[in-house]
């Protein structure tokens, strides 16, 4: 059973005891704010498919992920960038990299974010987590305002320039491998301005999730929508012992990869906490629920699933690089069913969008909504472009359009998409393999040739 009631605040907590609602703190929805629904975002960091339940994992326990799955719509095909700063600024702005990536951990204070749109169309909103957005790394070639720029970070710009109300934040101000401190145990976290004072018994993920909790009860009873964003750390390395798994005193120096599994069962743990309150409180029937990650598993860990091992790929713009899991639940998605669209990040942020009734904002957007709202449902195309750079980081640059069969890379390479018929791995076959004609999928490089060319930050 859950530990809900540890997380809730004393309110939230006697309210989920008497199975009350906070439907009678709120107002009468007549007013255009209180009719917009909720949004939980819970984006994962380095966790691909393989690593989850609904997606025939079998390595790791996840069933309140896959409770989550069996209430909302199930994703078959989606994918992230291969790794993290280039995924959460295309989340967060829903475009195309080449168009606003300017360097690991940073995102230039001058993009709009969905939390920017949101804020506008009277949300109020707060993240909680892991940033990595505020200083670049490494600090040239590019130019960059230091005033607003790490350790000058203040919560009126976490405000004005990323569209977040309040925040709980690591890797903030507090950045660069000096100075960032542990994510997890006794973790040097910012909270709305103030570096928190932390013990060795407190562990980041539960502080977090703790703390958008009480946000969400509070806005609910305020009859305010909310956006409730939580980029965890879980399962990114250091993997160090849970509080589920921990013999005695844990730090985030128990460096193993033989504990990445418990993470990742914790992950689903702070999910299922997030998810219950969401019940508790009465807001299911206006609240959407959607869960991702960020790019796949680290290289090296392996996974069993349903159609065999998986080994993790995070920075290399292949399959077991960047296929995420995508769960959404809420108004409108009809439980237990599956979608094998292809979908991506930037499609998350225009999916947001459309949830919210900001429907002027989304055009101007990479990504079309992924559901049917005001039309937009089927507009989704079987095809998805993707441009990679990694910004200093050991890994390949590139390319890749892919439709739900086939990839095609701008260095020319082609590979076959095989999808197990056991939800929900794809493997790459080598097009010479298996004397597949290199042009068969014109449209891919149609989508290759449309990107070429444009200028890159």
């Amino acid at each position: 059973m859950l530990r809900v009631a540890a997380f809730l605040s004393p309110l939230l907590a006697l309210c989920a005891l008497l199975g009350c609602t906070a439907a009678v703190a709120q107002s009468d929805g007549s007013s255009p704010r209180a009719a917009r629904p909720n949004i939980v975002l819970i984006l994962a960091d380095d966790a691909g498919i393989e690593a989850f339940e609904p997606y025939g994992g079998t390595s790791y326990r996840t069933p309140h992920i896959a409770g989550l799955a069996a209430r909302g719509r199930t994703f078959t095909r989606a994918f992230s960038q291969p790794l993290c700063t280039p995924s959460r600024v295309q989340l967060m702005t829903g475009r195309h990299n080449y168009r606003n990536y300017e360097a690991f951990g940073w995102l230039d204070p001058d993009e709009t974010t969905f939390a920017q749109m949101l804020r506008t169309a009277g949300y109020r909103t707060a993240v909680a987590g892991k940033w990595q957005l505020s200083m670049p790394e490494p600090f040239s070639p590019i130019e960059y305002d230091t005033a607003r720029a790490a350790p000058n970070v203040t919560p009126a710009m976490i405000r004005d320039d990323y569209g977040f109300d309040l925040y709980s934040l690591w890797q903030l101000n507090h950045v660069l491998a000096a100075g960032k401190g542990p994510r997890y145990w006794n973790p040097k976290m910012e909270r709305n301005g103030s570096l928190l004072p932390t013990r060795p018994g407190d562990y980041g993920p539960d502080m977090n999730a703790a703390w958008l909790i009480d946000f969400m009860g509070e806005a609910s009873a305020e009859g305010v929508p909310f956006l409730a964003y939580f980029p965890t750390a879980l399962p990114h390395a250091p993997w160090v012992p849970t509080p589920l798994t921990a013999d005695g005193r844990a730090t985030d120096e128990m460096h193993s990869p033989e504990h990445f599994g418990a993470n990742v069962e914790y992950l689903d743990r702070v999910v299922g906490e997030l998810v219950a309150a969401v019940d508790a409180l009465g807001i299911a029937d206006r609240t959407y629920l959607i869960f991702t990650s960020d790019n796949g598993t680290a290289v090296g860990i392996t996974s069993e699933t349903l159609a065999g091992p998986v080994t993790g790929a995070k920075g290399h713009l292949t399959i077991p690089g960047s296929h995420v899991p995508l769960i959404i639940a809420g108004p409108g998605v009809a439980a237990g069913t599956v979608d094998r669209r292809m979908a991506g990040l930037a499609d998350i942020t225009a999916t947001v969008l459309a949830v919210a009734g900001i429907e002027a904002e989304i055009e101007a957007l990479d990504g079309r909504p992924l559901l049917p709202v005001s039309g937009h449902g089927d507009a989704t195309p079987g095809f998805l472009y993707s441009w990679y750079d990694p910004k200093g980081r050991d890994f390949p640059p590139g390319a890749v359009a892919m439709s739900p069969t086939r990839r095609l890379y701008a260095d020319g390479r082609m590979t076959l998409v095989e999808a197990s018929p056991e939800c929900c791995v794809l493997r790459e076959l080598d097009s010479a393999q298996t004397g597949a004609a290199a042009d068969g999928e014109p449209r891919l490089r149609e989508l290759l040739l449309m990107h070429d060319g444009w200028d890159t930050r």
